[in-house]
């Protein structure tokens, strides 16, 4: 009796958590897969390329600690997360992508190696090059359609961040100095003063400031400021609430189980 009951109880917690799964994980990701090609279909721009300019998962984790904790395996799934989504996010604007890392970069320090590997793809035959890294989730695939946009018409696209630098840019071949480009304070609150003021302002395009993660800090912001609506967050969110559903069957029909195989006894006899 008891092993039916234990076999009963486990039979219905498994019908309500596929129950869940399905509703609260796969239906979402579904829905997803229909949204996203109708929400971005850019025309496709055969004299622009995306320059995907970032350090492997190592790498990054070893260069920031998105973790709470201490560095270490959390760093780098973390990492390895944020440049996959990025090469999601830029696969899907229907243009050649270069994605060049560590491996590939060449050059004595950040200016260099940037800008050799622009110039890399200028020598592909292509007029403009779009600039992007791993560490802004806040980049989707809108502000890349207007910034691939504003490059037939402008010499140059910056995608200002929070903290003085740049998130993205668009360059023109016809514009691109490569000498003087490397001179700009990389990697400092400078830079997007810097590169602003190298240029006509008639001839700049500026995008939407966004911030980047560099740290655990600024992940949670970034995560808190999207919106209710962001279909991403909300299969995200349906995701840890499904598991932690399971996880409250599971301890559930862990203690029904005990408690049906459990011997019976009766209270310890009083003793005088």
């Amino acid at each position: 009796m008891f092993i039916l009951q234990a076999f009963l109880t486990a039979r219905l917690c498994y019908k309500e958590v596929s129950c869940r799964f399905f509703f609260n994980v796969v239906k979402p990701f579904i829905l997803l897969k229909r949204i996203l090609p109708k929400a971005f279909q850019p025309t496709l721009h055969s004299n622009t390329a995306i320059l995907f300019f970032s350090r492997t998962a190592r790498n990054e984790a070893d260069a920031k600690q998105f973790s709470l904790h201490k560095r270490g395996r959390n760093d780098i799934a973390i990492a390895s997360t944020l440049i996959r989504g990025t090469r999601q996010l830029i696969k899907g604007c229907q243009l050649p992508v270069y994605h060049i890392d560590e491996h590939q970069q060449q050059g004595e320090n950040f200016g260099e190696r940037l800008a050799n590997a622009i110039e890399f793809v200028f020598d592909n035959g292509f007029l403009n090059v779009l600039v992007v890294g791993n560490d802004c989730p806040s980049l989707n695939r809108s502000i890349l359609h207007a910034a691939v946009n504003a490059l037939e018409t402008r010499n140059l696209v910056l995608g200002p961040d929070k903290r003085g630098g740049v998130y993205l840019i668009g360059i023109n071949k016809s514009a691109f100095e490569k000498k003087s480009f490397i001179q700009n304070p990389w990697q400092t609150d400078e830079l997007y003063t810097s590169l602003k003021l190298s240029f006509v302002q008639e001839d700049i395009f500026l995008l939407p400031v966004l911030s980047d993660a560099n740290n655990a800090h600024d992940l949670v912001g970034i995560y808190r400021k999207l919106g209710a609506n962001n279909l991403v967050k909300q299969i995200i969110a349906s995701f840890i609430a499904s598991f932690d559903y399971v996880f409250n069957l599971f301890t559930a029909a862990c203690y029904c189980y005990s408690m049906c195989t459990r011997a019976l006894r009766g209270p310890p006899i009083a003793t005088i």
